[in-house]
């Protein structure tokens, strides 16, 4: 019992009138926008009908390093992601 020190005294019933002010929240932090991992593939300069089987055909032709964009560009001659091939 509440007031068990004081048996004549009588319990309230109500809160008294007590108001709790609640705080407000705090906004979420925005998340950041993922980093795109490698170069955005862009579209051949001149139409795209040139094609390289393999690194050495793209020396061979010249056309070392060749980069995202360029005629006959393909991901698989990027090793490392940098949007330069055959380096």
């Amino acid at each position: 019992r509440v007031l068990s020190s004081c048996p004549d005294q009588p319990v309230p019933d109500d809160d008294g009138g007590v108001t709790v002010p609640v705080a407000a929240r705090p906004a979420p932090k925005p998340k950041a926008e993922p980093k795109p991992e490698a170069p955005a593939m862009q579209e051949p300069a001149d139409g795209g009908d040139v094609f390289y089987q393999n690194c050495s055909a793209v020396r061979a032709a010249g056309k070392a390093p060749i980069r995202a964009g360029d005629p006959g560009w393909e991901p698989k001659f990027d090793r490392d992601g940098d949007g330069v091939g055959c380096e």
